[in-house]
């Protein structure tokens, strides 16, 4: 039985689409560029260089190279705040999150600011109990199960009982590995074969598990 649902934000609570990333890629490379004292394409060429399976982010690498140390002023800089210009509001959004009979939480890779300026931008802040963000979990991210369990021991519950809904593949493959009940967010609905979860274009279509409703 399902007793909680957490959700994505980027890529998940708008689509993948909207141009988000790509402003999120240039602001990056400025910072990383204004950081290390190069020019921002000479950033963009260093971050495209980093060796594969090394560094689990951005972030990571500049901590871990380059002894970067102020990780707020990174998460300050890095995302975007004008979502208007990229997605527009989404009132079946709201129409689904009022009717969900379970609570909800948000878990992202990302920190909490980023998380509540969507989350406010999209009218949807007070359907969420709480931000589960990567400074919570200790800056280990998803999809390493360490951080499902800092997220779930805070729930006190079971993977089983926890649906989690994410635009990352390996996200929802790692999560059902430990018994969790996974719904991938693809807006192309790309075929992917023996995937251990449903795939949905938009999160709205949560609404199809019944369960929840």
């Amino acid at each position: 039985m399902i007793k909680h649902v957490l959700m994505d934000v980027d890529h998940t609570l708008y689509p993948r689409s909207s141009g988000v990333e790509g402003a999120m890629v240039v602001r990056i490379n400025k910072f990383v560029g204004e950081y290390l004292g190069v020019s921002a394409e000479e950033a963009a060429r260093m971050r495209a260089e980093r060796p594969a399976g090394v560094y689990a982010s951005t972030l990571d690498w500049l901590q871990r190279k380059y002894g970067f140390t102020d990780i707020y002023a990174y998460f300050r800089a890095i995302h975007p705040t004008k979502f208007w210009e990229h997605f527009p509001k989404n009132s079946e959004l709201i129409l689904m999150l009022d009717k969900l009979k379970v609570p909800c939480s948000i878990y992202t890779n990302s920190w909490a600011n980023h998380a509540l300026n969507v989350m406010d931008y999209l009218e949807i802040t007070p359907f969420f109990r709480k931000i589960y963000d990567l400074p919570f979990c200790h800056f280990i991210g998803k999809p390493d199960p360490r951080s499902f369990r800092y997220v779930l021991e805070d729930l006190k519950l079971e993977p089983s009982e926890v649906l989690l809904a994410d635009d990352a593949p390996d996200t929802i493959i790692a999560y059902t590995k430990i018994g969790g009940k996974g719904v991938l967010v693809d807006e192309n609905l790309k075929p992917r074969q023996n995937f251990p979860a449903p795939i949905i274009k938009e999160i709205t279509q949560l609404t199809q598990f019944t369960e929840l409703f």
